[in-house]
């Protein structure tokens, strides 16, 4: 089953099946083959130099010891913070229903995006099409998987499509002629200073 996401809004929920946009999807991409004598695709492998075993993709995989050689399972694992404390696992946000907040325009601009979702609508609250569809812009806590840092989404909508994106709030400081943090004096640089190998 697909996993969906769930937004409230004034108490109304709606519905959107997600997929991701990446650069594949939106511009296409080439893949370079390599085929034997025979026309057969080949495998990747790695040759262990010692012992002279081949491992194939799939053989192998990274995962966590302890101390003392002993395997660690993921669920296990736990994250501190800079004061020494546990921080609880955050649930996946995806099939559970998440409030959205408004967001202006500037805090939007602000989110560091990481990745970006389709959003395909199967209950859609016509009030919040219908805000979308004006331009407003929301925001909701979003975690794909169980982890320790809720990320931060918003969504809007785009030309057509309804669009999730999810990143991390970031703070600009910006600056003006009329700023009192501009330093009073600019350091000048000589042309002889630049080195064009450095570029």
């Amino acid at each position: 089953m697909a996993r969906e996401l769930i937004l409230s809004l004034n108490r109304k929920s709606s519905t959107f099946a997600i997929s991701k946009v990446d650069r594949k999807k939106l511009y296409g991409y080439k893949k370079r083959t390599y085929l034997d004598e025979k026309g057969i695709e080949c495998s990747r492998a790695n040759l262990e130099e010692e012992t002279g075993i081949v491992f194939e993709s799939g053989d192998y995989n990274s995962c966590y010891l302890d101390n003392n050689g002993n395997f660690i399972e993921t669920k296990n694992l736990e994250a501190i913070d800079d004061k020494g404390k546990v921080v609880n696992r955050k649930e996946s946000t995806l099939g559970k229903e998440v409030e959205l907040s408004n967001l202006s325009v500037e805090d939007a601009l602000n989110l560091k995006v990481n990745s970006v979702y389709l959003l395909e609508p199967k209950e859609f609250d016509k009030d919040l099409k219908s805000k979308l569809d004006e331009g407003e812009i929301y925001s909701f806590p979003f975690n794909y998987y169980a982890d320790f840092k809720l990320e931060d989404a918003l969504i809007l909508k785009g030309e057509k499509d309804y669009y999730a994106l999810i990143g991390r709030k970031t703070e600009c400081t910006w600056m003006g002629e009329d700023n009192d943090n501009l330093p009073n004096e600019v350091e000048e640089f000589e042309d002889d200073d630049l080195d064009f190998e450095m570029m």
